[in-house]
């Protein structure tokens, strides 16, 4: 019998609107989709601590190349 699959919950971790950054969450796999300016990453980080916890981030999944949505990788 197959495991049936959790949901997909998406949170908003911007810091700004205009920033990218979305969590996805099943409740076992962690995805941060695009990580936003530079300028704002450090906010991003405290917003996806204060949504996992002590969970883990698994992955980051960048979806182009434009500073709005990867710049928050490499921080200010």
């Amino acid at each position: 019998m197959s495991e049936k699959p959790f949901p997909w919950r998406v949170t908003d971790v911007r810091a700004l609107p205009g920033d990218s950054a979305f969590l996805l969450d099943n409740g076992k796999i962690t995805i941060l989709c695009d990580t936003g300016y530079a300028f704002t990453g450090a906010r991003v980080a405290e917003n996806i601590r204060r949504t996992l916890g002590d969970r883990p981030l698994d992955y980051i999944f960048l979806t182009h190349s434009h500073y709005d949505h990867v710049a928050g990788s490499i921080g200010e």
